[in-house]
């Protein structure tokens, strides 16, 4: 494997756990801007950090897994994965800041099963959606 194909793993990574960090802390203050109803100040304030730093977390985790996959760097593909969660997220966060949380690192979760399932079990002929080579 050469430097520079390294250099794009790493940076494929990065960039997920970038958006990892963006989406976590959307998900959070999208639920806070709702009001009480759904999450109190207290219970905000209390873990708005720790919801963007295992974002960060899963982002990274993410990414990891989607380029070991895919053998390649997918920033196409991680970036519909972590919108896809997010908005996913924010629709949870519409019910609870529970729910949204559950929503959201569980859309991440399914996304990573997907594009598993697509990269490993992918049949001989190739779909019109194009995660892999072809």
């Amino acid at each position: 494997m050469t430097t520079s194909r390294l250099a794009q793993f790493g940076a494929a990574v990065a960039g997920s756990w970038l958006a990892g960090i963006i989406g976590a802390f959307l998900v959070w203050n999208f639920i806070y801007g709702i009001g009480s109803r759904v999450v109190t100040d207290e219970i905000h304030h209390q873990f708005e950090g720790s919801v963007t730093r295992w974002g960060g977390v899963a982002g990274a985790l993410v990414g990891l897994a989607v380029v070991l996959l895919l053998r390649r760097p997918a920033p196409g593909v991680l970036i519909a994965g972590h919108v896809l969660a997010t908005i996913a997220g924010f629709f949870g966060g519409s019910v609870g800041w529970q729910e949204g949380l559950w929503v959201y690192f569980g859309g991440l979760l399914a996304f990573v099963v997907y594009v598993a399932f697509r990269a490993l079990f992918q049949s001989v002929e190739c779909s019109p959606i194009k995660i892999n080579h072809c």
